[in-house]
């Protein structure tokens, strides 16, 4: 099963097959860092930015962040084409389909803060986007439960279009000890990490 590593993911998978960015600040980062330049995952972007800078990176086309139930359904029909969905785990579980998987099995999309941070990597966002994305950039405030009220609920319609098309989705997280899921992403089956 190919392994698709999301932003910083491929500093912890050196046998990714694929890593997956949407933002061109991720690949301005990136792009001359050793373990970058060098890992053999093909790099895979929505990124336009990126296109012309980067002839490796395979560029998917951007059928942009609204989205219906038939167009959930549609994109499966239209090779290299995602909703953006407005986060990076949704057009990766995209592509995963795209690239022929019926079983997709998600780690680490927690959909939450813990202690003020959204993800494992502290470089996830650099200094400059998250100065852009959070302080003042017209994107999102930085709610701390913006992860629970804006990206998880755009999970479900992506779901059931996978499920649809007979795709199984398993979201693998921990449990706390009272068997409460650490995730805030529900629409798929759970199961422990």
């Amino acid at each position: 099963m190919p392994t698709i590593a999301i932003n910083d993911t491929y500093k912890l998978c050196p046998w990714a097959k694929f890593i997956y960015f949407c933002d061109a600040d991720f690949w301005e980062r990136e792009r001359d860092k050793p373990e970058f330049a060098g890992h053999k995952g093909r790099k895979v972007t929505l990124s336009v930015e990126v296109q012309g800078k980067d002839p490796s990176a395979l560029l998917l086309e951007n059928l942009g962040p609204d989205y219906s139930d038939a167009e959930c359904k549609a994109l499966f029909d239209r090779p290299g084409a995602i909703n953006n969905y407005g986060n990076s785990g949704a057009q990766a579980i995209q592509l995963a389909r795209h690239l022929g998987a019926s079983v997709i099995l998600l780690a680490g999309f927690d959909m939450r803060d813990v202690d003020g941070r959204t993800h494992w990597s502290k470089d996830c966002l650099g200094a400059e986007q998250s100065a852009r994305f959070y302080n003042g950039g017209g994107v999102e405030s930085r709610d701390p439960k913006r992860y629970e009220t804006k990206f998880a609920p755009r999970f479900p319609k992506l779901a059931d279009a996978l499920r649809a098309d007979g795709i199984t989705v398993i979201n693998l997280t921990r449990f706390d000890r009272e068997g409460k899921p650490w995730t805030a992403l529900r629409c798929f089956p759970l199961a422990s990490l």
